[in-house]
């Protein structure tokens, strides 16, 4: 027990010094995208000591139950090998393998001979898979969001954000908007915006799941579906919500759902939204424009451009590449030691088998292939199974975005599964290499030592 002891706490320390170095980066990655005030990291030894306990206990625990069963067995069956005989399971006996070749027999057999390392290896190839599926769906759902302009309800292309509000007539190539924050409850955690818009708007365009025209009116009020999903909202629900501003209620009727990932909105007419807040009929605290237009500079608190925001995701995006190839290289590692390992104890468990096929003029390429080909369509399964799992995860992780009223679509394109898939082939290949240097150095002396034990 001295062994796993030694190697897990020298394992778990090695690691914990380097997840607090690579955390860093990542910390800082997040906080170009979202500034917020950090004024020190601070580390906590009590987690570096867990990350290292967690590590030995695991590590402990499969090393007993290992040596545990071994033990159990009496001197003379071990001393005659007996417990390294492998039991015929049920799968193996109920299999009908009488037509094939014997390569191909001895392949199946082989993998078939151990269910435990066999489900060790397709969990090991799934855990391989989320983390690559966990970058790639990232940087899809990104490109996505960034690159969907011509879905978006938006088609401005300057915002001016008034100081007050105003009922002149906006310039020429304008139109006067209003927007205000409401919450869904006094907790104020569930928030999202009302647009009053003209009827006849040319800066927002909504449509149904049908791609529709949904015209904006007075009696109208459309939820984006991002806004429905996250709240379960339907067309005829009652939606009530306070002003933030004077803790008034308000409730209104939904008319429409307009899809679109903008985020929480609900849409209504210029006089509605008025009539709502209590304002003066064809009040307006914002001006949209397709161009830059004129306006008293007095009167502007501040202009907002979609292009500001498109340019800040694309710089994250190129910061979040690195982090994107990192999770890669670290699947591919990953995927290597755990196929080098299950191949690595099917070759011991078969020296002997080996040493014979030597003798009796197998080719190398011939031994290669039965050792090592058969659980290639276990690594196939592996990742298969893992690419449903790793897209399930971030679009649980995608909620925490929900908060920051930022709303992420987890998407995944087909070009990024081939990737992925060629990557996972790649530590096979690259595993099976390793271990046909092992086959290699095994001696045709083995099965001597095998019929003299």
């Amino acid at each position: 027990m001295n062994y796993p002891i030694i190697l897990s706490g020298a394992s778990g320390v090695i690691g914990g010094i380097i997840g607090i170095i690579v955390q860093k980066y990542i910390f800082d990655l997040f906080l170009s995208f979202f500034p917020i005030p950090v004024e020190k990291i601070s580390y906590s030894p009590i987690y570096f000591i867990l990350g290292i306990v967690l590590c030995m206990i695991f590590s402990i625990i499969g090393s007993y139950l290992s040596i545990n069963k071994v033990l159990k067995s009496s001197p003379v069956s071990l001393m005659k090998n007996e417990e390294k005989k492998q039991k015929v399971n049920i799968i193996e006996r109920k299999l009908s393998l009488n037509n094939l070749k014997f390569k191909n027999k001895f392949a199946i057999r082989e993998q078939l001979r151990s269910m435990s390392r066999l489900a060790f290896l397709v969990i090991g190839v799934s855990i391989a898979t989320v983390f690559l599926m966990y970058g790639f769906i990232a940087k899809c759902s990104m490109d996505y969001m960034i690159n969907q302009e011509g879905n978006d309800v938006f088609s401005y292309k300057y915002e001016y954000i008034l100081k007050q509000l105003s009922t002149e007539k906006p310039p020429t190539g304008g139109e006067g908007v209003s927007g205000a924050k409401f919450v869904l409850d006094s907790e104020m955690n569930n928030d999202f915006e009302l647009i009053g818009a003209n009827k006849n708007s040319q800066m927002i365009s909504l449509k149904d799941k049908s791609e529709n025209k949904i015209s904006i009116g007075d009696d109208k009020f459309i939820v984006t579906s991002t806004m429905a999903k996250k709240y379960k909202l339907s067309i005829g629900d009652e939606l009530s919500f306070i002003n933030i501003v004077d803790d008034k209620e308000h409730s209104i009727k939904i008319t429409d759902i307009a899809e679109s990932n903008a985020g929480d909105y609900v849409f209504t007419s210029l006089d509605s939204f008025n009539q709502i807040m209590g304002l003066k009929k064809g009040a307006y605290n914002a001006i949209m424009s397709k161009t830059s237009i004129e306006v008293n500079k007095d009167l502007v608190y501040m202009i907002n451009t979609p292009s500001n925001i498109t340019n800040m995701l694309e710089d994250y995006m190129q910061l979040m590449s690195a982090f994107i190839y990192g999770i890669a290289f670290v699947a591919f590692i990953i995927g290597v030691i755990i196929i080098y390992v299950i191949a690595s104890i099917s070759i011991d468990e078969n020296k002997n088998h080996i040493a014979l096929m030597k003798v009796f003029g197998y080719k190398k390429k011939e031994i290669n292939s039965m050792m090592l080909n058969g659980s290639r369509i276990y690594v196939v399964l592996g990742y298969i199974i893992g690419v449903p799992i790793g897209y399930s995860i971030i679009k649980l992780i995608f909620k925490i975005f929900e908060s920051l009223d930022i709303a992420l679509e987890a998407k995944l394109n087909l070009s990024y599964v081939l990737i992925g898939f060629v990557i996972i082939v790649l530590t096979f290949e690259v595993s099976k290499f390793m271990c046909a240097r092992k086959i290699d150095k095994i001696a045709l002396s083995e099965a001597l030592k095998t019929q003299k034990e």
